[in-house]
């Protein structure tokens, strides 16, 4: 789109031709004189365009055989400056890792086949830790939706909390096909972390837990540790009390605003995990809540440049590998089930499957 604008002219357009040099006998005004001054320092060429010096730059006009004194007003159109880029997309061509939106079914399979190889171990244990509001508990709902076909709330979560809403250690089982039949995992839920060191679960109980001693239904105190003298204490963990996989849990539209000492906590008991053999993992939930082209197609999860930025941010702070760092939306407003949402979690718990599989077969017998 051409403008106008309002410059105020020193010297003289080039004309589309050089004009002749006057000679001596010609009269000079002060306005001829400019104009003299200003063909004598222009470059010539060929193209049928001239500029006009300001007191700021140079601009192009169109053609023409005129001066304008010094200080004169003149309206000149200008035309544009090229289109600036438009800026790049907010997602990639192709995703960067592969989901098998299609293939729901044989994932599912998957799971109801699983068995743990060793007869001493019943079942596998997924602990399951994170801070307060990361949506712990609606991922293990969420989890129980998926193997159930319907939408279930046994662990009891709040949409939008500053402190935790789970304050017991509880153990949940799923059930599979006939009355009192479970899938052969567990998942525990437990009290979210919070920063400061009175509040939110204390990370040494989560180091108890972990070795198996504590006992379901313990009631978490931010204050204290689990003692050995508590009635929830057990002093004689088994194969199946002690957890197998650790899994932290993480709100994708919080992750922007973490900072190394918000991790603290979170790479402290990452790294008891570590030392004792435990594989951990990470989920990154209520993606859709941070990116909105996730929140417009959940396929988008693994296009997103959003997503995998803060997913990678995410990896630095907490120490846990891109590889092992897996977004899920959980089930929260929705009634029935949704295989866009079945598949991410499902591509999750098969790894958390397949995680807990390696440590029991390498479990001491």
């Amino acid at each position: 789109m051409d403008f106008i604008l309002r410059a105020i002219v020193c010297c003289c357009a080039k004309p589309s031709t050089p004009p002749p040099t006057p000679t001596p006998t010609q009269p000079r005004t002060p306005r001829g004189a400019a104009c003299e001054q200003a063909r004598q320092t222009t470059a010539w060429g060929p193209e049928p365009i001239g500029a006009v010096f300001t007191e700021i730059h140079w601009l192009e006009v169109q053609p023409g055989n005129f001066c304008l004194g010094p200080q004169q007003t003149l309206e000149l159109p200008l035309q544009t400056r090229p289109p600036t880029l438009p800026p790049p997309p907010p997602t990639f061509r192709r995703p960067w890792r592969e989901i098998p939106w299609r293939d729901k079914d044989t994932e599912l399979q998957y799971v109801r086949n699983y068995k743990p190889n060793r007869h001493d171990v019943q079942h596998l244990r997924m602990l399951v830790h994170g801070p307060v509001g990361a949506g712990k508990s609606s991922f293990i709902n969420s989890v129980d939706s998926v193997l159930r076909g319907r939408i279930a709330g046994r662990a009891l979560a709040a949409a939008e909390v500053t402190t935790s809403f789970t304050k017991k250690y509880k153990t949940y089982k799923i059930p599979k096909g006939q009355p009192g039949e479970f899938y052969p995992f567990v998942l525990n839920d437990t009290m979210g972390l919070e920063m400061k060191e009175d509040r939110g679960v204390h990370a040494e109980d989560i180091k108890l837990a972990l070795k198996g001693h504590v006992r379901d239904g313990y009631t978490f105190n931010p204050a204290s540790k689990l003692s050995s003298d508590n009635l929830y204490y057990n002093a004689e963990p088994t194969k199946n009390d002690k957890v197998h996989v650790l899994v932290c849990v993480v709100p994708a539209d919080k992750v922007a605003l973490m900072t190394k000492d918000d991790v603290r906590k979170m790479t402290d008991i990452r790294r008891a995990a570590s030392e004792l053999g435990i594989p951990q993992l990470a989920v990154i939930t209520k993606i859709d809540l941070a990116c909105p082209e996730i929140h417009k197609d959940l396929k988008n999860v693994y296009k997103s440049k959003y997503l995998k930025d803060k997913m990678q941010k995410f990896s630095d702070f907490a120490g846990i590998p891109m590889n092992c760092i897996f977004p899920v939306k959980n089930y929260s407003e929705e009634s029935d089930i949704k295989n866009d949402v079945d598949s991410l979690i499902l591509s999750v718990l098969r790894r958390i499957i397949d995680f807990g599989e390696d440590f029991i077969s390498d479990m001491e017998t």
